[in-house]
């Protein structure tokens, strides 16, 4: 409970601060955490143990200390004027993503306890290179979560799952490789919920909540199916072919969640970590000289095109509601359109 409560607040810290600073946050604690659990395990164990039961309150602290510069009547209230709206296509992702890891942590045991290899314990490593991993791909992609998640994260997962159908005597490499895909992915789900709240205007309670829920739904029903499989067939686990399975189930998620047809705007109305400066000067323009708009017209135009309410532009741009109400009007009836939705439609097609 106390974990969950934490990244929720995580969840409220980057909708403030941006997808960019979710991605360097992630990927800088994990590098720093593989380096101080590393750090603990060369300890006495009785100084070891005692860095970790105070671990906790520090982060809590440390959370509690960047908290500090943000306004709290906004920074608690921020997103919950807004429609809940959970993209099916990440919430599957989570539920891939927490079944993949639930049948590897299986499959793995149960080599384990076959006596064939040991179990895993470069875990902490594995994270490290997952991250780093994410450092050296997150700029050429363009932080483009279709193709971090899609082209990298999964299949370096599946590749795991692979190699632990081929040759279950190296379970350990088949573990650290989904390992490092895990702690890839992992990250990036970080920077979407961040994407979600900062740059779409959702609740990051909401977003984070129901994210987790179903990366810990995946991972139940996951171990629940391997038990299950085992009971029923009163023999030892499937391995190779569960393994088999998953290598196969991943990559055809991929080619199935991957969108092409819009891989410039990544999840939402902009590429995520892009620098969109140029694009909304270009759209200004074209609004502008084709749609007659006023330069205050362009300005909700655009918050409008994020999925934003008209509440949230108000406070943007320190106007009075009935002042964005009318402004909203004076565009549909300009553009020719009657939603909210065509809007955000309209401006992805000038991009």
């Amino acid at each position: 409970m106390g974990s969950a409560a934490f990244v929720v607040e995580m969840g409220r810290f980057f909708a403030k601060t941006g997808t960019r600073s979710a991605l360097s946050t992630g990927i800088a604690g994990a590098i720093c955490g593989t380096m101080l659990l590393s750090l603990c395990n060369m300890l006495p164990t009785a100084v070891s143990d005692a860095l970790l039961t105070v671990s906790p309150a520090i982060a809590c602290a440390l959370l509690a200390t960047a908290q500090r510069d943000f306004r709290k009547d906004r920074y608690y209230t921020h997103g919950l004027n807004s429609r809940p709206n959970f993209p099916p296509r990440y919430a599957v992702t989570c539920l891939v993503q927490g079944l993949a890891f639930g049948f590897m942590a299986d499959t793995v045991s149960s080599v384990s306890r076959q006596g064939s290899i040991a179990l895993p314990v470069l875990c902490s490593i594995a994270f490290l290179a997952g991250a780093v991993l994410l450092a050296l791909t997150a700029i050429p992609l363009k932080l483009d979560f279709n193709h971090l998640l899609y082209k990298v994260g999964h299949p370096l997962m599946a590749i795991g799952f692979l190699l632990l159908c081929c040759v279950p005597s190296n379970a350990t490499i088949c573990g650290f490789i989904f390992t490092a895909g895990y702690c890839y992915v992992y990250i990036i789900m970080t920077c979407l919920n961040a994407h979600f709240s900062h740059d779409l205007g959702c609740s990051p309670g909401w977003i984070v909540a129901l994210s987790t829920f179903f990366l810990v739904a995946g991972q139940i029903a996951a171990m629940l199916l391997f038990d299950s499989v085992i009971w029923l067939a009163s023999a030892d686990a499937p391995t190779a072919e569960i393994s088999a399975i998953m290598a196969f189930a991943l990559p055809m998620c991929s080619l199935v969640f991957l969108d092409e047809k819009n891989s410039s705007s990544g999840w939402g109305a902009i590429c995520p970590g892009q620098d969109d400066t140029d694009e909304r000067s270009t759209i200004a323009k074209r609004l502008s000289s084709e749609f007659a708009l006023t330069p205050r017209e362009v300005d909700v135009t655009l918050i409008l095109a994020k999925g934003r309410n008209k509440e949230r532009a108000a406070e943007e741009l320190h106007l009075a509601r009935e002042t964005v109400k009318t402004h909203a009007a004076n565009i549909y009836r300009k553009l020719a359109i009657h939603s909210q939705q065509e809007l955000i439609d309209l401006i992805e097609g000038l991009l």
